[in-house]
């Protein structure tokens, strides 16, 4: 939305001016070509990021379901790869500081849930690591906000 009002106020300040500075058919080509390029590489930023989320949230899913069941080695794998989808969206705040936000409290969420899983195996020492981990993830995501 943003975009179209820019491209309209640079599309009216070259009619306003036009008098004084005349616009050839190749300088508005140009704008819009420009233009065209930055919508396909912001389209394809958005993909990878949509991709990482739904990969973060399958992850996360799936291991919730598996520790529903009892399978406590499955459950944490999958908290272990949905951290690591996640983990994808924090590098992608050139994209918006939006998806970094989402994927760092996905990180969070998903390292919650593997901590839960360690204690129920008896891993104190690895949950404590986790646990950490999350808290230091979750202070970073309340500055990104």
């Amino acid at each position: 939305m943003l975009w179209a009002v820019g491209i309209a106020a640079v599309r009216a300040s070259h009619i306003a001016t036009a008098a004084v500075v005349p616009v050839s058919w190749h300088d508005v080509l140009t704008l819009w070509l420009a233009n065209l390029v930055g919508v396909v590489y912001a389209y394809r930023w958005r993909q990878e990021a949509d991709t990482a989320l739904r990969d973060g949230l399958s992850f996360k899913t799936a291991g919730s379901v598996a520790l529903r069941r009892g399978k406590l080695d499955l459950a944490r794998e999958q908290y272990e790869q949905g951290a690591v989808s996640a983990e994808k969206l924090s590098s992608m705040a050139y994209l918006n500081a939006h998806f970094a936000v989402r994927g760092v409290e996905l990180q969070v969420a998903c390292l919650n849930n593997c901590a839960i899983v360690l204690l129920k195996q008896r891993e104190w020492s690895k949950a404590e690591e986790v646990c950490s981990k999350a808290l230091e993830l979750s202070s970073r995501a309340q500055l990104l906000l």
